[in-house]
């Protein structure tokens, strides 16, 4: 399962996440988290983690096991963790409120459909070759697109982006007929 947490420091006054050092400190935690979390009891992976603006980070990340949802803090714990670990320079203590460093929202993002589907078949088709991913995880490839679509600002990048995705679906649906 595929979960997205938007998270912002609890602190009311904290540093923008483009302070000068955070982007790295913050993809240390998320190496740290990841070789931590693989010999978890339920293994969890972040598989994305950026800036969404200075109050704002957006964190994906994967989980062997279902969760629920008002336990997704307590999951990206180890992350935390490193965060605030006192022996880093950048450590991110001064920051905690109420015994939380982060208010976080979470929400299920896409389930690990092409994973399931990869230990159902094995190797396979009966040449031994895998479909592509795209066909055997398209609600995966849906959820990414609205995402674009829903955080997509005016930057010509994103408009291209969607300008581009037109234009297959367009092609596609015209060779359909």
């Amino acid at each position: 399962m595929f979960y997205e947490v938007i998270a912002q420091f609890a602190k009311a006054g904290a540093p923008s996440f483009y302070t000068p050092g955070y982007e790295g400190y913050l993809s240390e935690a998320k190496d740290y988290f990841n070789i931590r979390s693989r010999v978890a009891t339920n293994p969890k992976e972040i598989t994305e983690l950026g800036i969404i603006d200075d109050k704002t980070i957006r964190i994906i990340f994967r989980s062997h096991d279902k969760l629920r949802l008002e336990q997704i803090s307590r999951s990206l714990r180890v992350f935390s963790m490193y965060l605030i670990d006192e022996t880093h320079p950048l450590n991110f203590s001064s920051l905690i409120s109420g015994k939380r460093l982060f208010r976080m929202h979470a929400s299920e993002f896409a389930s690990d459909e092409a994973e399931e589907v990869r230990l159902q078949n094995g190797n396979g088709g009966m040449d031994g070759d895998m479909e592509p991913d795209v066909e055997m995880n398209k609600l995966y490839l849906i959820e990414k697109m609205c995402l674009l679509l829903r955080e997509m600002d005016r930057s010509s990048e994103n408009i291209e982006a969607v300008r581009e995705i037109d234009t297959i679906l367009e092609s596609f649906l015209e060779r359909r007929k």
